[in-house]
């Protein structure tokens, strides 16, 4: 901007200067003294930057990294200084998905994961100067952790260890990119596809017979507890209190209007035996009697 306005600024009082001489045409608003004006004016406006709180300005001198300004209003000599492109200090979070990538057992998936990574003020300029194009480098970076670190592991080891997993993946990108002053906050896997439909329904099968056997086990564990505490409560109970739990089942039978169960007490079924029986038998009914010849 500030060589723009300087020969735009000299090509007028140029004009201005010859068309006096050549056409008598005169230009008594330009002159020497205005023309300065003008470069000075365009010198000290080119030089203004506003930067925002969440961005940083690097600055080069003839293509050297000098300083990094911002944020609010700066100033830089605009003749022989270079400002870049302004490099963001936020949390940058980026959805990825790396694809058909090998377990050490040989099984292809599709992971998608979100990558979080940040850019400290003090390390814009290894973001600038060591690397190019920072950000897709990061992001290609993260996609080639993800692969080499699924290619270490089991499937089984990635379905049952996804936070472990995400945190090796953090480490191995973070020692990557630290280079380039790029800090990687988090890496979390949203979701994961086992590419190969048929591996993919026998992981779900064995899932649901793991589940399946799980639930029998806490079920015939839950049964084990019942009958201890039955046998319990069984030992503590006397004659007189069997009685009573007796009549309490009657009273619970008996309770519904629509019950058309008819109760015969032991009692009764025991006195009719010891009448009905004969002598020699202690009240017990034999199965069979065999008859008497005359």
């Amino acid at each position: 901007m500030f060589w723009v306005s300087s020969v735009v600024s000299t090509a007028l009082y140029v004009l201005s200067f010859f068309s006096e001489k050549l056409f008598g045409l005169t230009m008594p608003w330009m002159n020497v003294y205005v023309w300065l004006a003008g470069v000075a004016l365009s010198y000290a406006l080119s030089g203004i930057n506003i930067v925002n709180e969440w961005d940083r300005r690097p600055v080069l001198l003839f293509g050297r990294y000098i300083k990094t300004i911002g944020p609010g209003l700066c100033w830089v000599d605009p003749a022989f200084h270079r400002v870049l492109e302004d490099v963001s200090v936020q949390d940058m979070i980026s959805d990825l998905k790396a694809e058909n990538v090998q377990t050490k057992d040989n099984v292809r998936l599709n992971i998608i994961f979100v990558l979080t990574t940040r850019i400290n003020s003090e390390n814009v300029r290894k973001f600038v100067v060591e690397v190019h194009n920072g950000r897709q480098a990061t992001i290609d970076r993260a996609v080639a952790s993800v692969t080499e670190t699924v290619s270490q592991h089991d499937l089984d080891h990635i379905l049952h260890n996804r936070v472990d997993f995400s945190k090796k993946v953090k480490e191995t990108l973070q020692s990557k990119v630290q280079n380039w002053g790029v800090e990687v906050s988090a890496v979390e896997i949203r979701d994961f596809k086992i590419a190969d439909e048929e591996i993919e329904r026998s992981v779900a099968m064995k899932a649901k017979a793991l589940k399946e056997a799980e639930g029998e086990l806490a079920r015939s564990e839950m049964q084990l507890k019942i009958a201890e505490h039955l046998k319990m409560a069984a030992a503590a109970y006397d004659e007189e209190t069997w009685r009573l739990k007796g009549f309490e089942t009657l009273i619970e039978l008996t309770r519904s209007a629509e019950n058309n169960t008819v109760l015969i007490p032991t009692s009764i079924i025991d006195c009719l035996a010891r009448l009905g029986a004969p002598e020699g038998m202690d009240g017990r009914v034999p199965s069979k009697v065999t008859p008497r010849l005359p």
